[in-house]
């Protein structure tokens, strides 16, 4: 298990302190709508057909409720699992190139945790008291110029 001055918690705090830029929050917004409504669909879809296929059991009416109740928390299971993961990468998709500092961190993030998960101690933890200044790297643009020979 990580201690709590690991790698992947230091980028953590750094993803939960860190304060969104206009573009950042419109493309966290975009893929939170989005895939917020295939997970929705997802629900209605599992919980109404799970509802019907009851009925057309000739079930009592708390037996259909009780299938469509769990068509619906299957549903939102895989919805959310299918929106979690589609969102992510709409963000990472539409932050791509812009030299985010939330991308940056995201991609750490990952990074490390996956490190962690597999065991590989290359990276030393982080001291708590450390504060190290973490930048995003900027895409460097070449510029043609506009001198015409």
């Amino acid at each position: 298990m990580a201690s709590n001055n690991s790698v992947s918690q230091y980028y953590r705090k750094k993803l939960e302190q860190h304060e969104l830029t206009p573009e950042e929050w419109t493309a966290v917004r975009f893929a939170v709508l989005k895939h917020t409504l295939i997970a929705a669909a997802t629900t209605v879809t599992l919980g109404v057909s799970a509802f019907y296929y009851a009925r057309s059991r000739s079930w009592t009416r708390m037996q259909s409720l009780a299938l469509a109740s769990a068509g619906n928390v299957v549903g939102l299971s895989l919805g959310g699992v299918i929106a979690m993961e589609s969102g992510m990468k709409t963000v990472e998709h539409r932050l791509q190139g812009s030299g985010s500092q939330l991308l940056y961190l995201m991609d750490r993030y990952s990074k490390a945790t996956l490190r962690e998960k597999l065991g590989d101690q290359s990276t030393p933890p982080l001291d708590d008291g450390s504060e190290q200044p973490l930048t995003a790297p900027r895409m460097i643009r070449v510029q043609e110029s506009d001198e015409k020979k």
